[in-house]
């Protein structure tokens, strides 16, 4: 069944509401949008989204989102207004809200249906029939939007090439070997920002055979020349690559694999987001993506944890607060991952496992392409 008007009421997920506009079977040719007080900013998020596929936005205020009587009164006056091929998507709301808009549109014989948060799928109330299993239509931009969010810059969708690939691959076989090695060169990556040269290599990395052997891995495939004792970069991105990124493409190109036999609908590495309303400050994601209109953020570090901040390595208590708040940008559902090269000291764990943030550390990311699935699948 096709309606030309989907009454939406709208909350802290508004997701239920937008897939059944993006489904071509199921989409209508006007949405009204029931607003409490305290949802008009997310009202105006979701309803800028529905409109740039051609729907009609009709947004009408409820009085109390609690109040049975008044919800009644207003419900019932604006279902009133409404022509006969109108139907709920009781989805969204308060408990209140969705008892009471239920109840008015199945007294007025209207149809009601509701979209499963997890399966994707619209299910009919009234009349009885058959669901319909939404297409997962949403992209990233689109998403982050009705979330009050949105992308500053490029977003970077490019498949890993195969020579990339490789380098990750060969680091993370021998990642016991390679622990230390791989600090001193984040180390001379992140020193050499603006020159693309580092800092002369220290003694006692230049007699490294460890050391010597992981420079040799990238300087292989064309990332960097090693030359006098000094690392020379073929550019920024190669200095973006050997300084960490190799892992979040690692990352990535897990993900393209599992594409072909998991619902990820969308992939992104390297997003700078910021509110939606204000953009000058922005948060990287490092590997970003989509399976069945959830967002998932996963954090990719190669540097050294420690207790004490400094330039060199990093708080892993930073990084887990940082998944805490992206995880902002999806919702209730959204979910974090923290991947880690560098070992995480205890009490990270623990706070790690308090925060619902999944940990793959050190030699587990050789099996990190399980790790996603049954993170996808749990």
């Amino acid at each position: 069944m096709r309606l030309r008007t989907h009454v939406c009421m709208v909350s802290g997920q508004p997701t239920p509401n937008l897939t059944p506009v993006l489904d071509e079977r199921t989409r209508p040719e006007q949405v009204v949008l029931l607003v409490s007080k305290d949802m008009r900013q997310r009202a105006d998020w979701l309803g800028e989204v529905i409109k740039s596929y051609g729907v009609r936005v009709v947004k009408k205020e409820i009085r109390d989102a609690w109040d049975i009587e008044m919800l009644t009164d207003d419900i019932l006056q604006i279902l009133s207004e409404l022509d006969e091929d109108t139907g709920l998507n009781v989805t969204g709301g308060t408990k209140p809200m969705a008892i009471v808009a239920h109840e008015a549109f199945r007294s007025s014989e209207k149809p009601v249906f509701y979209v499963h948060p997890n399966l994707d799928r619209l299910l009919w109330l009234y009349p009885q029939q058959e669901p319909v299993d939404l297409q997962n239509r949403v992209g990233l931009e689109n998403f982050l939007r009705v979330h009050g969010a949105r992308i500053s810059g490029k977003v970077n969708r490019d498949s890993v090439p195969s020579n990339w690939k490789k380098v990750s691959n060969s680091i993370i076989n021998e990642i016991e070997r390679f622990g230390n090695p791989l600090g001193a060169l984040n180390w001379l990556a992140a020193k050499s920002e603006v020159s693309l040269s580092s800092p002369p290599v220290q003694d006692k990395w230049k007699n490294n055979r460890n050391f010597r052997d992981l420079l040799e891995i990238f300087e292989e495939k064309g990332f960097l020349q090693y030359v006098d004792g000094v690392v020379r970069f073929k550019d920024e991105a190669s200095r973006f690559f050997v300084n960490g990124g190799w892992l979040e493409y690692h990352v990535k190109e897990i993900l393209e694999r599992l594409r072909s036999r998991l619902p990820i609908q969308d992939i992104a590495h390297s997003l700078d987001v910021c509110h939606i309303d204000l953009c000058d400050v922005t948060n990287e994601l490092d590997v970003v993506f989509l399976s069945e209109n959830r967002l998932y953020i996963i954090e990719c570090k190669t540097k050294r944890f420690t207790s004490k901040k400094n330039d060199d390595d990093q708080k892993a208590a930073d990084a887990l607060y940082k998944l805490d708040v992206l995880r902002d940008y999806g919702g209730l559902k959204a979910s974090g991952m923290l991947v880690s090269f560098k070992k995480l000291p205890e009490p990270d764990k623990e706070r790690a496992e308090a925060m619902g943030i999944r940990t793959v550390i050190g030699g587990a990311i050789r099996r990190l392409e399980q790790e996603i699935e049954k993170w996808l699948k749990g």
